[in-house]
């Protein structure tokens, strides 16, 4: 692999929502919205995820705690705020609202893994603001750059985010739905590349006698280093296929 290979940490960093910050703070996902929750359902929210068999064939289960992903999401909100944005709109802001509600008594999670990529689909009471997240990443965050200018072996890592909106999943049981597909091109300074993709969904979905719940789903490739003037490699499903999870979602998320 040619080029500065930034820490660990950052490229394996999971859920933020603005994929601009893209393979060098890596995505799986979390979302962000207004400070309030409504009360918990520990005892069912776990059934509501998609089960380990209705993942894609290609993953497998790769237990992770709830902590572990707010833990890791608020290490990747404070890695962004090293990167300058533009335009200067398009920085995160939805998941800095939203992660410090998310705990083990209001949140569910599901994780899969593969070869080349990961799955995630976090479910929780705490709600998330969805128009804040498509602002972050149409019109004119439709393409966004983000310059890393907190010193280390990545300053200056130049990433590049493309953003385009796939078709909202449609349900009597979705109160608002935001897909989106990202491709991201991280340039390092000594001229080495690398590319991800990912697909994420956010909906908030209605479940009979109680409260809109979030329902958030990412698949993501892993971050892989492409040659000159290459694109970012696929994600793992196509848009056909992610979009038929998203709806396999809803069904389990609304009973």
């Amino acid at each position: 692999m040619h080029g500065i290979r930034p820490p660990r940490s950052i490229l394996s960093a999971p859920i933020l929502s603005r994929t601009g910050v893209g393979a060098l703070i890596a995505v799986l996902a979390l979302g962000v919205s207004s400070c309030g929750s409504s009360e918990p359902d520990e005892r069912s929210l776990p059934d509501l995820l998609l089960t380990s068999d209705m993942l894609p064939a290609q993953f497998t289960p790769a237990p992770m705690m709830i902590g572990d992903l707010v833990g890791a999401n608020r290490r990747a909100l404070e890695g962004a705020r090293s990167l300058e944005f533009s335009p200067r709109q398009c920085a995160p802001t939805a998941d800095a609202e939203f992660n410090p509600h998310v705990t083990e008594d209001n949140s569910a999670l599901v994780v899969g893994r593969s070869d080349d990529g990961r799955v995630s689909e976090l479910i929780s009471t705490v709600p998330y603001d969805v128009d804040a997240d498509r602002r972050a990443s149409l019109g004119p965050c439709a393409t966004v750059t983000a310059v890393a200018k907190g010193g280390g072996i990545v300053d200056g890592s130049r990433i590049v985010t493309t953003a385009r909106e796939l078709p909202a999943v449609r349900d009597d049981a979705v109160t608002q739905s935001f897909l989106v597909r990202t491709q991201s091109i991280t340039t390092f300074v000594d001229g080495g590349r690398r590319g991800r993709t990912m697909l994420k969904a956010t909906l908030l979905v209605q479940r009979p006698d109680r409260d809109p719940i979030t329902v958030q789903l990412i698949v993501s490739g892993d971050s892989s280093a492409i040659d000159e003037g290459a694109g970012a490699p696929p994600a793992p499903v196509s848009d056909d296929e992610f979009s038929d999870l998203v709806r396999e979602a809803v069904a389990r998320a609304s009973r």
